[in-house]
């Protein structure tokens, strides 16, 4: 279950940069702050389990 939140989490990470960098380069901004919520959000979840 964790692997498959992380996979999911990552996926969808690579398509908000992915649209980020080619049509608005101001989302890079969002897509770095968004990187590090998931970071933390990661963090959490794997100390809870």
């Amino acid at each position: 279950m964790k692997n498959q939140v992380i996979l999911l989490v990552l996926s969808f990470y690579k398509k908000i940069k992915n649209k980020s960098t080619k049509k608005h380069p101001n989302l890079g901004c969002f897509s770095l702050l968004y990187k590090n919520v998931v970071i933390v959000y990661l963090a959490y979840y794997l100390k809870k389990q």
